[in-house]
């Protein structure tokens, strides 16, 4: 362990402590508090604290990730950090007096969704393939689409006399968000990720924060009173929750097969699922209604149905693919056999432990038995103790010094064998 580990453990546990008491203070103060100016002054302590805390959790993390993972914290954290500035802003608004709509705070807040979204695909992107990194854009669109869909219709309604600039901004705030969530979610099957406690406490955040702004925005476009709200308090947890997973960042793939197939399982349902639902949506569209509203959802449905469609022929794209380099290999195996029975040499495979993996004709010969016999098996069944460990020796010292090696051996079985 290097000196410094001790330190950023320090600064790990230093800041947790901080963080933690600072939010727990501001949330019981806003029960205790009677006039609203102190439940404001309590909110904003409660989240001034969870974002500054978070920022700092990122890039602590940040630092002490592994080189491959470094690139994505940085932008996770950079999206916290301008969301920390922005809380800080709003801070100054509200000792000001000012409640303009936009405001500069908004020019920071909106940082979080997409920073968060560019680091998760660095990160899934160094993971994965051209074919996976296909299926998972194409997957995380249908998903994102379906969220502007829902925010729109939440948010059409109330719109009233606002211009088209506010309400895009308001919009834009669970948008971001739940589309950095649409690709860290389907990178899981995509990727057949393990499911780390780091990774699914920031998800988890992720989700939270969307829904936060989703619910706050549309009481902001009610006219219902904000200050104190019992969900105001998730925003700072969410937040917080966030910037702690970084410190303990893992994303790495399962090797499980069950895993394996209810991932591959999922992903070729859930083009059909996005179509079921996309119809489902239109079929109950209620006239009463506005026109508007209408609409985006029908337009959300037919784009989800469209990006379904390609997803359904990149499968079979695939599929086609899959039965071609199988045709292939067949072929080939087919030829590595040909050779192997041509071939007069001893010809045989063994694994680490000296089991037996194949051999040719040539070989089955000199032990008297065919390869179905002789698979699974090591020389020990076949031949005397002392020779079987010289075979044992000689292949050990093959696999350390890790390069071809030659060696003559003179076995007088052998004579006797292939003489029956």
């Amino acid at each position: 362990m290097s000196q410094t580990e001790p330190a950023s453990q320090n600064a790990q546990r230093l800041v947790l402590l901080v963080g933690t008491f600072g939010i727990l203070a501001g949330v019981v103060g806003i029960r205790l508090a009677q006039d609203v100016q102190w439940v404001r002054f309590f909110d904003n302590m409660h989240w001034t604290v969870g974002t500054a805390t978070a920022a700092i959790f990122a890039w602590l993390g940040q630092r002490s990730a592994v080189a491959r993972n470094a690139r994505g914290l940085r932008w996770i954290a950079i999206g916290l950090t301008a969301y920390a500035v922005g809380q800080v802003i709003w801070d100054a608004q509200t000792f000001l007096g000012y409640s303009d709509f936009p405001s500069p705070s908004d020019l920071f807040y909106l940082w979080l969704g997409p920073c968060v979204g560019a680091g998760l695909l660095i990160e899934v992107f160094q993971m994965s393939d051209r074919a996976q990194r296909k299926t998972l854009l194409m997957d995380a669109a249908m998903l994102a689409i379906a969220a502007v869909t829902l925010v729109l219709a939440l948010y059409l309604p109330r719109r009233g006399g606002m211009d088209l600039l506010p309400l895009a901004i308001l919009v834009a705030y669970p948008v971001t968000l739940f589309s950095a969530l649409s690709i860290g979610l389907i990178a899981i099957p995509t990727l057949r990720l393990r499911l780390s406690w780091s990774y699914g406490l920031f998800l988890v955040s992720l989700a939270t924060t969307a829904v936060c702004w989703m619910v706050w925005n549309a009481m902001a476009l009610d006219g219902k009173t904000i200050d104190g709200s019992w969900f105001n308090s998730l925003f700072s947890l969410s937040v917080f929750g966030m910037g702690l997973a970084t410190l303990n960042w893992s994303l790495s793939p399962s090797r499980d097969v069950q895993w394996e197939r209810w991932s591959e399982g999922f992903l070729r349902l859930l083009p059909m699922a996005a179509v079921v639902l996309a119809c489902v949506a239109v079929i109950v569209l209620d006239e009463a209604l506005p026109k508007p509203v209408n609409s985006v959802i029908e337009i959300g449905a037919i784009v989800v149905v469209c990006l379904a469609v390609f997803r359904q022929s990149a499968l079979l794209h695939e599929h086609d693919m899959l039965k071609a380099v199988s045709s292939k290999l067949e072929a080939s195996e087919q030829q590595r056999i040909l050779i192997l029975n041509a071939l007069p040499d001893l010809i045989w495979l063994k694994d680490a432990e000296g089991t037996f993996l194949m051999c040719n004709p040539v070989f089955e010969r000199m032990y008297g038995h065919p390869e179905s016999e002789i698979l699974g098996k090591t020389d020990f069944d076949f031949v005397e103790l002392e020779l079987a460990q010289f075979f044992r020796q000689k292949d050990q010292e093959a696999m350390l010094a890790g390069r071809p090696c030659r060696n003559e051996e003179w076995v007088t079985f052998a004579m006797m064998v292939t003489g029956r």
